[in-house]
């Protein structure tokens, strides 16, 4: 696998078949990378990056996004599923 999550979702468009079931693996994201997927237009004032999961902020609006392993619900989508792309946490 690649040593970025952006090279692993380039993989595994390309052939399904590479896909992590489980993402048991995950550790192999060696290094920090750009996040390319957000709605454009929305300014980031802080991102809190942890080795499982991440959000970013806009400290004017509050708007939050986040995305990694959703285990014990951390990211704010009500459910334990795991988000790949930043989703915006709805404050309710």
């Amino acid at each position: 696998m690649g040593d970025t999550f952006g090279d692993y979702r380039k993989k595994v468009a390309e052939d399904p078949s590479q896909a992590e079931t489980n993402l048991n693996y995950i550790q192999f994201f060696k290094r920090p990378e750009h996040v390319d997927t957000l709605p454009e237009g929305v300014l980031i004032h802080k991102v809190f990056a942890g080795k499982d999961y991440c959000y970013a902020v806009n400290t004017e609006t509050n708007a939050t996004y986040s995305w990694g392993l959703g285990e014990s619900y951390v990211l704010g989508t009500k459910e334990d599923e795991s988000v790949f792309e930043p989703f915006n946490v709805h404050p309710k």
